[in-house]
Formats: structure tokens, C-alpha cells, sequence
């Protein structure tokens, strides 16, 4: 790490290393280390979890973009000035822990981090808000309104054709579609995400949330757009019993979805085929429990 003289401490001018798990010190020659200089971790493709001390006090702009593999960032928890563009391109950064967390609430990391990436929202960024007893409120209800309007906003929004010479009109097409379908995707994992964690979470957006994942699933009103939600609960999330007990909770599983939604996991753990076949003995009416084993 290359460090430079600041007023009374140190800043990380330039991370040159190559390792995983990078943990940036508290002192650089008997120094606080407060600052993390602009484009220090620029393109830094091998980092995909990344500590900074408590004395970090200001972040410059780029400092973090084009980390590919970064995944969790930890924080302290106090006010950090940020520069523009701190967390442009870091797709894979799922986490951002502020350091101690007293939320009370295991998805404020998660929280932090979509914040940054899906909503664009550097605003939000606030450990010490965030991870606070008694400013988490305050700070998940601005979070919980810009996550409206990311989910209510057009898929398209946003959208911006590349030009590489010359090109067809089907390019264009060609682009919106990935991007749209990249939002899709988005939109559907923040929700997962803030239903998986409700403190604070009011009826009305658990509702426009609900609404939004069960409309785009198989049997609902807006399959013919997308049924994308549906896919990442089969195949990415069908092992994790809490997202099936999720979707029960909206009330999606019935008589229609239910052989659906078995097939789509039919690659599943034995724990959530028993919880499905039990939800349909139990709760299903007219259901035929042993009907269900053969699927």
C-alpha cells in the first residue's frame, strides 16, 4: 500500500497488491490512516472483501470503482465524507457492514450495499445511521422510499445505447432488452432482499413489494413480461427454505402454482420439498396430498 502525508495523519494513496481480503491498517507510521485517496483501489480485480479502520473519516471520488470481485465492504460506523462515483461498476458488492452494527436488523448490510449499486443513491450511504439503535428507523424509512421509486420507475429507465461503428436497429434493440432484463433482475432481488428483512417495513410497501414479485411469476398478471423473479426463487434461492416460506407468505402457492413451482424445484433440498408437500396437505383445499410425490 503507498500511503501519503495528510495533515495530521496518513491517506491510502494507491492499493498495489493482489490479495482476496484486504484489510486496510488503523496507523501508518505511529499515524491515523483517515482518508482513502481518490481511484486507490481502481480496477482492483482480486479484492472481493475489503475492512477499513475507524479512523477512516473521508473516501475520493472513484476510490472503489471497476472492483468486479468486490463483494463486502466494512465500514466504521460514523459519518464518512464520499467522493462521486465511489461504487461505479462494483455489480458484485452485496454487502457494506458499518462497523458496530446495532440495527437490530441482519439486512442492513445488505441494505447499505443495494443503496449504492441498484438505487444509485450515494446519499444513503450512512454507516452511522445505518447502524445505529436509534437512527435506524429515520435511515430505513428514506431507504424504503427511494426503493419505491426504483421499483415503480420504468425498466427502461436509465437505458443508454452503445455505438460501436456501424449498426444495425436490431443492435439497439439487442442492448435494451439485456439492460431491461438486467433491471428486471434488480428489481427483483432488492425485493426478495427487504421482505427477507422486514423491521420497519410498513403494509403498504410489503404490499407494492409483494404485488411486484407475484405479478411477474407464473399465474400472475404480468407473466408476459417477465417471469424472472420466479427463475432466481428456482434456481438460485430454491435451496433456501426462508425464500419458499416467503412466497407462501404472499400468498402465490395455490392449486394452480403448486405443481409449478414443484417443478421448477424439483432440484430442491428435502427440507423444502417436505415444507411444500406439508403447505399443500395443510393448507390447500381439495389438495391431494400424495399426488404431490410423484412431481
Amino acid at each position: 500500500m503507498q500511503y501519503r502525508k495528510k495533515n495530521t495523519g496518513y491517506s491510502l494513496e494507491k492499493y498495489t497488491g493482489n490479495e482476496p481480503i484486504v484489510v486496510v491498517p488503523t496507523f501508518h507510521e505511529q499515524f491515523q490512516v483517515t482518508a482513502i485517496e481518490s481511484k486507490a483501489f481502481l480496477s482492483c480485480k482480486s479484492i472481493s472483501e475489503l475492512t477499513l479502520p475507524e479512523t477512516i473519516t473521508e473516501i475520493g471520488h472513484w476510490a472503489f470503482a471497476h472492483m468486479k470481485n468486490l463483494k463486502k465492504l466494512s465500514l466504521p460506523a460514523k459519518a464518512i465524507n464520499f467522493g462521486n462515483n465511489v461504487f461505479l461498476d462494483c455489480e458484485q458488492l452485496t454487502q457494506i457492514c458499518p462497523v458496530p452494527d446495532h440495527s437490530g436488523n441482519k439486512g442492513t448490510a445488505f441494505f447499505l450495499a443495494s443503496a449504492v449499486t441498484f438505487l444509485n443513491n450515494i446519499s444513503l450511504c450512512r454507516p452511522e445511521l445505518a447502524g445505529s439503535e436509534t437512527e435506524y428507523k429515520n435511515w430505513i424509512e428514506n431507504y424504503d422510499s427511494a426503493l419505491m421509486e426504483f421499483i415503480t420507475a420504468s425498466d427502461e429507465m436509465g437505458f443508454e445505447p452503445v455505438f460501436f461503428g456501424w449498426f444495425d436497429v436490431d443492435d439497439i434493440d439487442v442492448q435494451k432488452q439485456r439492460f431491461v432484463e438486467k433491471r428486471q433482475r434488480e428489481k427483483s432481488l432488492v425485493a426478495f432482499q427487504r421482505l427477507l428483512y422486514p423491521k420497519e417495513l410498513c403494509a403498504d410497501i410489503k404490499k407494492i413489494l409483494c404485488q411486484y414479485l407475484t405479478s411477474h411469476m407464473p399465474g400472475g398478471s404480468l407473466t408476459n413480461e417477465h417471469i424472472i423473479p420466479f427463475t432466481m426463487l428456482c434456481e438460485e434461492y430454491g435451496n433456501d427454505i426462508r425464500y419458499i416460506k416467503l412466497v407462501a407468505d404472499m400468498g402465490y402457492i395455490n392449486n394452480e402454482t403448486f405443481p409449478i413451482l414443484m417443478d421448477g424445484l424439483q432440484n430442491a433440498g428435502a427440507e423444502v420439498v417436505a415444507f411444500l408437500l406439508r403447505y399443500q396437505q395443510t393448507q390447500l383445499s381439495g389438495a391431494d396430498f400424495f399426488a404431490g410425490l410423484s412431481l
